[in-house]
């Protein structure tokens, strides 16, 4: 029902199998019902939820139902909306 796509830097550790996820904050895209919206997102530390909001700064009504996310490489993910 709900999908959310992060976008956010991601590298490749020196042993090439590990990778850095940054989950500070960042830009990303809510998907539900056939359509999406541009959104931000914060996560603060490790134990903090994901906190999704409007562009706007409001907070985010997401849909009953399943929810997934995804982490994107923003140096890559966002021409894939467009």
């Amino acid at each position: 029902k709900n999908i959310f796509v992060l976008l956010t830097s991601i590298t490749n550790y020196s042993d090439g199998y590990h990778r850095n996820v940054n989950l500070s904050s960042g830009k990303g895209y809510y998907v539900t019902n056939g359509a999406y919206t541009e959104i931000n997102w914060s996560k603060g530390n490790a134990s903090s939820p994901i906190k999704f909001t409007n562009l706007d700064g409001t907070p985010l009504e997401v849909n009953a139902g399943k929810s997934y996310v995804a982490f994107m490489n923003k140096n890559t993910g966002s021409s894939s909306f467009n």
